[in-house]
C-alpha cells in the first residue's frame, strides 16, 4: 500500500505535468473573497431531513452502517422497468440508490430508542430478514440483499467483540482523527471496509 501524501506541496510534486492542466483565475478568487470577507459564517446544514438521522448519536451508528452497504444499487441484469434500486418514501417521494438505502436505515435508526445497534442486531437476522427491510417500500428491491446482510452480521460481530457494541468507541479509539479511523476500521473490519 503506498503511503499518504502528507503535504499539499508532496502531492504538487506528485501530480507531475498533469498539473499544468488546472489553472487558478487569481482575480476570481480575490474578487469571490471580497464579496463573503464581511459574511457571517454559517455551518452548512449537510444532513437531508429523512435520509439522515437528526439525532448525533444515531447518525453515528447510521455513517457506520449505511457505509457497510453502501455499494452496487443497479441490479447486475436487467430488471425492468426500474434497474436502480428505488423506494417510495412515506411522503410519496421517489428516492433511489444511495439515497433509498440510507432512507431505510434512517427509519431504523428513527424509532430506536438510543443506539441502532442492537435495533439493526434484531431486524437483519437473516437474509429474508435484510430483504424485507430493504424492500419495505421498494419499488424496484435492492440487488446483492446476501452481501448486505453478510457485511452488517460481520460490522455487528466485530463491534461487539472489538468495541463493546459501540460504533462511538470506533470514533473513540480513532481519536477522532480521519487517518486512525481509517486504519481501525480496515483492521477491525477488514471483510467489510477493507478492499475499498
Amino acid at each position: 500500500m503506498r503511503e499518504w501524501i502528507a503535504t499539499a506541496e508532496e502531492l504538487y510534486d506528485y501530480a507531475g505535468p498533469e498539473r499544468f492542466h488546472v489553472s487558478v483565475d487569481d482575480a476570481a478568487v480575490k474578487k469571490y473573497a471580497a464579496s463573503i470577507a464581511h459574511t457571517e459564517f454559517r455551518l452548512p446544514e449537510w444532513r437531508d431531513a429523512g435520509i439522515h438521522p437528526a439525532d448525533d448519536q444515531k447518525y453515528i451508528d447510521f455513517v457506520f452502517f449505511s457505509s457497510a452497504v453502501n455499494f452496487c444499487f443497479s441490479h447486475p441484469r436487467p430488471y425492468p422497468p426500474f434497474p436502480k434500486y428505488q423506494i417510495r418514501t412515506s411522503a410519496g417521494k421517489i428516492i433511489s440508490g444511495a439515497y433509498a438505502m440510507a432512507s431505510c436505515v434512517t427509519r431504523l435508526a428513527e424509532c430506536s430508542p438510543h443506539s441502532l445497534v442492537p435495533a439493526l442486531d434484531k431486524r437483519i437476522a437473516s437474509v429474508g430478514q435484510t430483504k424485507a427491510f430493504f424492500n419495505r417500500r421498494a419499488i424496484c428491491p435492492i440487488p446483492l440483499a446476501k452481501a448486505r446482510y453478510e457485511n452488517i452480521r460481520i460490522a455487528l460481530g466485530n463491534l461487539y467483540t472489538a468495541f463493546r457494541g459501540s460504533v462511538e468507541n470506533v470514533f473513540e479509539f480513532g481519536g477522532y482523527d480521519a487517518v486512525r479511523l481509517v486504519h481501525a476500521l480496515v483492521t477491525y473490519f477488514p471483510k467489510v471496509f477493507g478492499d475499498d
